[in-house]
């Protein structure tokens, strides 16, 4: 209510805690699931496929929920620098 007329000009920003198939063992204790249960439940704190998968990804999820930044884990840099090229002026 507080932002009502202002609701468009938020930035919302999406947490990627796991990138493909390996769950860091401190990332499952904070999230509190395991790699299959974030597959079960699509889960939008995992993130897999090839770079264009992940890419086109991410811009569904930012169409559909108008997330405007991504935050990913530290673990997963170098997995996610390829798809922050190709998302780059996107």
């Amino acid at each position: 209510a507080k932002a009502a007329g202002r609701a468009a000009e938020i930035e919302l920003v999406m947490n990627i805690f796991v990138i493909g198939d390996r769950i860091p063992p401190q990332t499952q204790q904070f999230v509190g699931a395991d790699l299959a249960a974030l597959l079960a439940h699509d889960s939008l704190a995992l993130l897999q496929g090839d770079t264009a998968a992940m890419a086109e990804e991410l811009r569904r999820r930012r169409d559909e929920f108008g997330a405007s930044y991504i935050a990913v884990n530290a673990d997963f840099i170098e997995a996610f620098a390829p798809v922050v090229e190709v998302l780059t002026g996107q």
